[in-house]
């Protein structure tokens, strides 16, 4: 039989059970809040590597493509109708100014000139005769001043006949480089009919598209250098020689022309070049790659500062990239934030830093920013 007595203290000894739950959750509970705003308010400092802020003379560059134009693109062609005689040029041929390159038919001009010539001869004969003759009063002057007429004539005709033969001897203005052969003897040309071209090689130049913001810093006279496929390894040194003084509407862009001494031939026109112009060498804040921090299109880094009691803590500084090369970047500090050389910059950790969190220095993980300009060592664009 069951004692009525234990059943009645059965509920109560669950109620006080459910009751110690409860305190001890609540316990739990209050302790976990109260602890975590002190936890929170307090971090552990983080272990950041550091290096220097150094100011270094930085020679920057611009760089574009362009292809390569001759000094002298020449397209020649005959002035008149006439029959190839004869072709005294072979393609690539090199030649010199004043060579005779194509012979037209001049038969008939050469004998129209020799009887303007004859013609000439009789007419100063004959004013020679008579001018002494009218000085004397025998003739009036009026015969003298037909026969002048008469010689002046004859000259003309024989200037006349000297240029259409000349016209028919289609010459090398300047000296240079034949195209392909595309005329041969027998041939009937006519004016302005493309017969040859001729190539002026022994200094050539690049137009060379660049931005506008480019504009003050281009100045004649900057040194240039080029690479081509054709040539791997080969660099080619040349000099600003202008700027166009208008920009392109449609791009915005400024046209720098560069020009190449070309004595080898090895450069030819249409040849694409890649061009690099070394811009004047400036003092520039200069910090490890590794120090830069990405975010939302911003770019900074962490400067070391003290809090007091030897605790040290950091804040973002905001800058700007000028220059960007393997292992370092010349930098400067954006509007309204300062960046000195010799500040102490973090350059690993940054993942779990914000501005104003207390750190702590590894000294294993520091960089030495001088390191980077090593003799010997020293990155591509940068000066002692």
């Amino acid at each position: 039989m069951t004692d009525p007595s234990h059943d009645l203290r059965r509920p109560h000894a669950w109620l006080m059970a459910l009751l110690l739950l409860c305190s001890a959750v609540l316990l739990g509970w209050w302790l976990l809040h109260a602890q975590a705003p002190r936890q929170a308010s307090t971090p552990d400092p983080v272990p950041v590597g550091v290096a220097e802020v150094i100011e270094r003379a930085i020679s920057d560059h611009l760089e574009g493509m362009g292809s390569v134009q001759a000094r002298d693109a020449l397209s020649l062609a005959s002035l008149v109708t006439e029959r190839v005689d004869e072709v005294l040029f072979e393609s690539g041929d090199r030649v010199s100014k004043g060579d005779l390159l194509i012979a037209l038919d001049d038969r008939t001009e050469r004998f129209e000139l020799r009887a303007a010539r004859v013609a000439l001869e009789e007419a100063e004969r004959e004013y020679d005769r008579i001018e002494p003759l009218v000085e004397r009063g025998s003739i009036a002057s009026q015969r003298l001043d037909e026969l002048r007429t008469r010689r002046e004539t004859a000259r003309v005709d024989v200037a006349r006949l000297e240029q259409a033969l000349d016209d028919r001897a289609i010459r090398a203005p300047v000296d240079g480089v034949m195209g392909l052969r595309d005329v041969s003897p027998g041939q009937l040309v006519t004016p302005g009919e493309q017969l040859a071209t001729l190539d002026r090689i022994d200094r050539v130049h690049v137009d060379i598209p660049l931005p506008e913001r480019t504009l003050a810093t281009l100045e004649t006279g900057m040194a240039v250098s080029a690479t081509s496929i054709a040539w791997p390894g080969t660099t080619f040194s040349g000099r600003i020689s202008a700027v166009r003084p208008r920009l392109e509407a449609g791009t915005r862009s400024i046209i720098a022309r560069a020009r190449f001494d070309n004595p080898d031939g090895r450069l030819r026109p249409g040849m694409l070049l890649h061009i690099t112009i070394e811009t004047p060498a400036e003092r520039q804040l200069v910090v490890p790659e590794s120090a830069l921090v990405g975010e939302n299109l911003q770019t900074s880094l962490y400067r070391l500062t003290s809090a007091g009691n030897d605790a040290l803590r950091v804040e973002r500084v905001p800058v700007s990239v000028h220059q960007r090369r393997p292992g370092w970047a010349a930098v400067a500090a954006e509007s309204g934030s300062t960046l000195e050389p010799g500040d102490r910059i973090v350059v690993t950790g940054q993942r779990q830093l914000d501005s104003g969190r207390r750190v702590t220095l590894d000294e294993d993980a520091g960089s030495d920013t001088a390191a980077l300009f090593a003799a010997g060592d020293e990155p591509i664009g940068a000066l002692p």
